[in-house]
């Protein structure tokens, strides 16, 4: 709320925030003594009114940065360390291939495909593809952890990957390899559209006088960051960057719809319609009229009890594959398969109907469990695996372009996914979301994990880590049951989505 208005509420219950002699504190001075007596109500004011102070306070968003690449994109979440932002180094190369990372001591050594990396832990020096290289601020260790100062990672990347880097500091946006979308704008008679170089899947969201498009997974570049229009229904564009992400806030003279067009490449503004053009005909006169029912708006429970669709969950390992050994005592296999379970159930109370690829210790090849969830024709597939390192949850869509094309007819085995993957990343947006609901820290990449490039439906990986210290906490009840609260409820919401791209 106002500070003016804050302040007012102290006023009118007898507090003051700071008396005009500079006797700072809630009260007057001459008026503390004659409060002791009512100690107890005034204390409970006060309680109330520092409570509502603090639930109006804004909350800091978290601090993230993109990566873009040729074929993939995902984020990243920032930390900051004595006033620098850092980023962990690993996580920004998983998605590129075989990584690993461990301490020696003071060092922290990093191998990726066959070069290595070697920082110290609060020095500035360290080597990357066996140069040294000079770091901006400490290079910080937590637990076995690495992380780099967030302006030293398009130089280490740009090694480590041999290509050329581009980086958005203000924006946190970091491009690869030349990954960029352009797009321009064409007038045209009773509407305007936006043809972009590649196709794109923002977030869309309207509200009086302006419709705003945000863009988080695709690339989006532009060299003109206002562009005014002689339009009867657009006066402006507006490009801008933030925390990782574009935005294009487009200024109507009159309300606007967005349809998207030429598989994601162009996105249409048109009239929205009027509420005469939308409202029922009017009565002659003397008949009577009956009531129009609007329906209220969707919910969990309303979304899950329309006609079910199917959910595959693939426990990954199982059998003679152990997956990775988390600790001593623990398998990832038990950890996904506990894991699945906890999900189906969850899915069930919604009224969905969930299959699972494995509900007991057997093998089941990577290349069955895709050939299974195509068979059955699955709406959405997701695939369980569990990591020690780092925190939270990664969610992960294939590495793959997205077809033009809608999804149906003959495709190649290796690009099934091809059809369905701008639903399935926005259904990772989704899982991201309602997890942070939850306060369970994730973040979102593309990589090549098997067998997402092998499903005919919307499909991700779900990879949890520690939630702390233990390591044993991946297998923990509680923890797995809010991970599978948040993916079923993400599930239950991105249901229209989903179903739309089928």
């Amino acid at each position: 709320m106002p500070w003016s208005e804050l302040e007012r509420m102290f006023l009118v219950s007898g507090f003051s925030l700071l008396d005009r002699s500079g006797d700072r504190g809630l009260l007057p001075r001459n008026e503390k003594r004659e409060t002791r007596k009512r100690g107890g109500a005034s204390a409970a004011i006060v309680a109330v009114l520092l409570l509502l102070l603090l639930v109006s306070a804004p909350s800091a968003e978290e601090k993230q940065l993109s990566i873009y690449g040729p074929q993939m994109s995902y984020s990243l979440p920032v930390s900051e360390h004595n006033k620098q932002e850092y980023i962990a180094l690993l996580a920004a190369l998983e998605p590129f291939g075989n990584v690993s990372a461990g301490v020696d001591g003071e060092k922290w050594k990093l191998s990726f495909n066959n070069l290595e990396a070697e920082f110290r832990r609060d020095s500035n020096r360290g080597k990357v593809a066996g140069r040294r290289f000079g770091l901006p601020a400490p290079f910080v260790l937590e637990g076995n952890r690495g992380l780099v100062p967030l302006r030293a990672l398009p130089g280490i990347l740009g090694l480590m990957l041999a290509t050329k880097t581009e980086y958005h500091e203000a924006a946190r946006r970091l491009f690869l390899g030349g990954a960029a979308t352009h797009f321009t704008t064409d007038v045209r008679e009773g509407g305007l559209s936006v043809n972009f170089s590649a196709p794109v899947n923002p977030l869309i969201s309207t509200e009086p006088g302006r419709l705003k498009m945000t863009f988080t997974r695709d690339p989006v570049v532009s060299s003109a960051y206002i562009l005014r229009l002689e339009n009867p229904l657009v006066s402006a564009i507006t490009f801008s960057e933030n925390n990782g992400r574009a935005e294009l806030v487009v200024q109507g003279r009159v309300p606007l719809l967005a349809q998207f067009a030429a598989g994601g490449k162009t996105i249409d503004l048109v009239p929205a319609p009027s509420q005469a053009q939308s409202a029922p005909p009017a009565a002659a006169p003397g008949t009577a009229t009956a009531a129009v029912s609007v329906p209220p708006p969707p919910t969990l429970q309303s979304l899950a009890a329309k006609p079910p669709f199917v959910v595959m969950l693939d426990a990954g390992h199982g059998g003679d594959d152990r997956g990775a050994l988390l600790s001593e005592t623990l398998a990832e296999k038990a950890v996904t398969l506990a894991l699945a379970r906890r999900l189906r159930s969850e899915l069930q109370s919604y009224g969905l109907s969930a299959v699972m690829s494995r509900d007991a210790d057997v093998t089941v090849p990577v290349e069955q469990r895709a050939a299974m969830a195509d068979a059955a024709r699955v709406t959405v597939y997701v695939s369980l695996h569990a990591a020690s390192l780092g925190r939270g949850v990664r969610v992960y869509t294939a590495m793959i372009n997205s077809a033009s094309a809608k999804p149906g007819g003959f495709v190649p085995w290796d690009a099934a996914q091809a059809g369905y993957v701008l639903s399935s990343r926005a259904l990772a947006d989704i899982v991201k979301a309602e997890l942070g609901k939850h306060e369970i820290p994730s973040s979102k990449l593309s990589a090549p994990v098997k067998p997402l490039n092998n499903v005919a439906a919307a499909a991700i990986a779900i990879e949890i880590a520690p939630s702390g210290a233990d390591v044993g906490s991946v297998n923990a009840a509680g923890y797995q049951q809010r991970i599978a609260t948040a993916v079923a409820e993400a599930i239950v919401v991105g249901r229209a989505r989903v179903e739309a791209e089928r």
